[in-house]
């Protein structure tokens, strides 16, 4: 499922790139200013065409932008003009050590996730203590599981600012 999936995405990324949803500056602006961001390390997982990474690159002093899609990240490469790292990985496995971020974002992307509890999971084991998470998507949990979902993320995520 996963190769399929970034198969589909790599025909995509100009799209994403060039998508207005995914462009909205005031809105990524207020995001980044809602987490407080004033320096440290941010990892945007599941960056698409890199826009939240572009907005967080102003306040932060590393981005690292996270997408398992080879032609997302070449397109964070080329627009980002050094702003930002890229790292070809799934939300799920983060290969960064343990407490080495400081914040972890994702925006329009959990709704990809093969497991939004683990990528919560490893979001965490990333951040160091104090850290925190921002997750913004326009899909959410249905059916019989939302309500026992939402509570396991709510338990997965307490005592993070989201």
């Amino acid at each position: 499922m996963r190769e399929s999936s970034v198969d589909r995405f790599g025909g995509l990324a100009e799209n994403y790139f060039d998508s207005p949803a995914h462009r909205q500056t005031a809105k990524l602006d207020a995001l980044v200013e809602r987490t407080g961001v004033s320096g440290g390390t941010v990892v945007d997982v599941g960056t698409g065409a890199g826009h939240t990474a572009y907005a967080f690159a102003k306040a932060a002093d590393k981005v690292i932008a996270v997408d398992p899609t080879p032609e997302m990240l070449a397109i964070v490469d080329r627009e980002s003009a050094g702003r930002v790292e890229t790292l070809q990985a799934f939300a799920e496995d983060l290969p960064l050590e343990a407490s080495s971020v400081e914040g972890v974002a994702t925006r329009l992307a959990a709704h990809h996730f093969e497991s939004v509890e683990r990528f919560l999971a490893e979001s965490n084991r990333v951040l160091k203590p104090g850290g925190w998470i921002m997750l913004n998507d326009i899909v959410g949990p249905e059916g019989p599981f939302a309500i026992p979902l939402t509570e396991r993320v709510g338990r997965l995520v307490s005592g993070l600012v989201l």
